[in-house]
């Protein structure tokens, strides 16, 4: 018996066609192997191309990495020891205690008159924590009834003091400050012995309860502290009255803390110079 050929194999193909349906079928089949193929050469070509990154990603990435980072805020102390003739200047950290702060204190002498009020008195360019000289001064205004000197006092400082008597305002301006420019101001203003008395700036009225003056410094007992002020025109003025408007309110020291924002490195503004570079050279590749 001859066997068949794949000649004649066709040639049933031929005379015998599949049906219509089975022929739809293998088409499909093939059409589908076909997109299959096509997707796997995309895939492999995709991870044989090295990632572009856009220049102009890549310079506004590096400008916002830059702008991102925290600048370091540079801080100096003045503290002021209001005192009459004879009395101690404090020696030591008060209210304000950064770590490795210096201890210079200005003796503001506030007894020319003896002890009369300081009102008008003023003490100019004192010196920071380190005793360089500053720009900024103390001065009293009105209201202030007189001035008192316990000697002998553990610490002087919270004992001479200026102070008023009953509803009294007795007003004291720092100024010399540096008006803007990124510099913003903590105030500790410190009270005297077992005496309340109200400070005033602006709508904020903060209490100094007294206690002890050898006691320490207590926030809210001791002193009071402003924080996060900007010196308008250069100037910050306060009032000062006893607590309720009954006795006497006392000042006895001011410690002023300016903070000023660091300005960015040279090797910072070079790499936001590279940033701009590279935005230039974006634009110049699109013309």
């Amino acid at each position: 018996m001859k066997s068949a050929t794949a000649s004649d194999v066709q040639d049933v193909k031929s005379a015998c066609p599949a049906p219509a349906g089975l022929q739809r079928l293998r088409e499909d089949n093939r059409n589908q192997k076909s997109k299959v193929q096509l997707s796997t050469n995309k895939n492999t070509n995709h991870k044989n191309k090295p990632m572009k990154i856009p220049l102009l990603t890549l310079g506004l990435t590096t400008i916002a990495a830059l702008v991102s980072l925290p600048l370091q805020a540079a801080a100096i102390i003045i503290n002021v020891d209001f005192q009459v003739t004879g009395g101690t200047t404090f020696v030591g950290e008060g209210a304000i205690r950064p770590a490795g702060s210096g201890t210079t204190w200005n003796a503001f002498d506030i007894s020319t008159g003896g002890l009369n009020p300081p009102n008008g008195e003023s003490m100019l360019n004192l010196l920071d924590e380190y005793g360089a000289a500053t720009t900024v001064a103390v001065e009293f205004g009105t209201g202030w009834t007189g001035t008192f000197n316990a000697t002998g006092t553990t610490n002087p400082l919270q004992w001479d003091r200026a102070y008023t008597a009953g509803a009294d305002l007795g007003t004291f301006t720092i100024s010399g400050l540096a008006a803007g420019g990124g510099t913003t101001y903590n105030v500790a203003l410190i009270a005297s012995g077992d005496i309340e008395t109200e400070f005033t700036l602006g709508g904020t009225t903060l209490t100094a309860t007294g206690g002890s003056a050898n006691s320490g410094f207590v926030d809210g007992v001791s002193h009071v502290y402003f924080s996060d002020l900007t010196a308008t025109g250069g100037e910050i003025t306060f009032t000062t009255r006893a607590s309720g408007g009954t006795g006497n309110g006392a000042l006895a020291g001011i410690q002023i803390q300016a903070i000023t924002q660091a300005i960015p490195e040279p090797s910072s503004t070079a790499l936001l110079g590279l940033g701009g570079l590279a935005l230039v050279l974006r634009r110049k590749r699109s013309i």
